[in-house]
């Protein structure tokens, strides 16, 4: 089997085209927990896994820079599918996306970018996987992307996603890729994403190091479909102290609520799960993806994706309300080890989910 360490070792990269980002302990210590931690047998039935993603996008960020040798091929594999985000989210709500309907080839996989979501926080794009060997059981990951809007890089802080079947060792992905500020879009837009390697997480080790670039133009409207940003200081109690609802994006596929919450080394790891409920006694869940830490590590920021697990109620709905009733719940994981590093880590193991706090208003206008 092929190190990944070895083929890090065996690239040339100029380091002097990138900033040198510098972890702190604690961050280190919880990127090893959360890889440590990953099992797909302990997760929803999800095949992609947005925390290793993060994980192995960060350690791996500089294998391909932006502007370096490029192999992208036009082919027709998957030409003949087409398959909308609201098809791949199974949402009978076809609203608007931003078509793009490009193909390439990285390594020895196809990739068709069929549409996408671009906005000023984030970017939710929706893709065709083809290759000989692909299962939905055991995807791989990208190892890197990199995005140009108007020749500025929007550099992307996370990105959580999930992964289907369509036909065949035809795999569909839909992941929303966060960036770390704002960015600006003008009247008219010039987009380049590349798309660089890919990873298996299962069996550890790099399955191609090529890239692929995707162009295309357009304006904000287009681009962003029907995305509305909310800016929120909300603050809620639960048993494990404050959290503060700081943003919501709604969207008819890609809504998501951002929290912030100060780190308590006395509580004990897990997951947070946001239960929306509407008038109708309708529910909704939005599951936690996606933790950064602040550079002090004195908070941690939490994004709540919607899974499509059992949904009483669509994105689209939450559109149209003026408000919900909602509550947290935390689902604590197994007990601490420690490993040769004497790093903390976790048996993977999972406790009961549990209801963390009162029952709350979300206005969402």
């Amino acid at each position: 089997m092929t190190n990944i360490y070895d083929l890090l070792n065996d690239t040339e990269v100029e380091m002097n085209d990138y900033q040198e980002l510098e972890l702190d302990v604690q961050t280190k210590k919880n990127l090893w927990h959360n890889f440590r931690k990953l099992d797909p047998s302990n997760h929803k039935p999800v095949a992609f896994n947005s925390t290793l993603a993060i994980i192995t996008a960060s350690f791996l960020l500089m294998i391909s820079p932006l502007g370096g040798s490029i192999h992208a091929l036009t082919i027709k594999l998957v030409d003949e599918i087409s398959f909308s985000m609201g098809q791949s989210l199974g949402l009978s709500y076809q609203g608007k996306t931003f078509s793009i309907n490009q193909t390439a080839k990285i390594g020895d996989y196809t990739v068709k970018v069929i549409d996408l979501i671009l906005d000023q926080k984030s970017m939710t794009i929706n893709y065709l996987l083809e290759g000989d060997d692909l299962t939905v059981e055991n995807p791989p990951i990208e190892i890197n992307q990199q995005l140009l809007i108007n020749g500025e890089e929007a550099s992307i802080s996370s990105y959580s996603g999930g992964t289907g079947k369509v036909q065949g060792h035809v795999l569909n992905n839909v992941t929303t890729y966060t960036f770390d500020k704002p960015i600006k879009l003008e009247k008219q837009n010039e987009i380049v994403f590349q798309l660089t390697g890919w990873f298996d997480p299962w069996n550890k080790k790099v399955i191609s190091q090529e890239s692929a670039r995707f162009t295309f133009q357009g304006d904000p409207e287009a681009l962003s479909g029907d995305s509305l940003y909310l800016e929120k200081d909300q603050i809620i109690e639960t048993d494990r102290g404050e959290l503060r609802l700081t943003q919501i994006r709604l969207h008819p596929y890609a809504t998501n609520f951002v929290f912030k919450e100060e780190i308590n080394d006395s509580n004990p790891r897990g997951f947070y799960e946001l239960e929306l409920e509407d008038k109708k006694g309708r529910k909704i869940t939005f599951y936690e993806s996606v933790t950064v830490s602040s550079p002090d590590n004195k908070t941690v920021e939490s994004t709540f994706d919607f899974k499509n697990y059992e949904a009483e109620f669509t994105q689209e709905d939450l559109l149209k309300m003026d408000e919900v009733k909602a509550r947290l719940l935390f689902t604590e994981m197994g007990d601490t080890i420690k490993d040769k590093n004497s790093l903390s880590i976790y048996d993977g193991n999972k406790k009961p989910t549990e209801i963390v706090s009162d029952t709350f208003t979300i206005k969402l206008k």
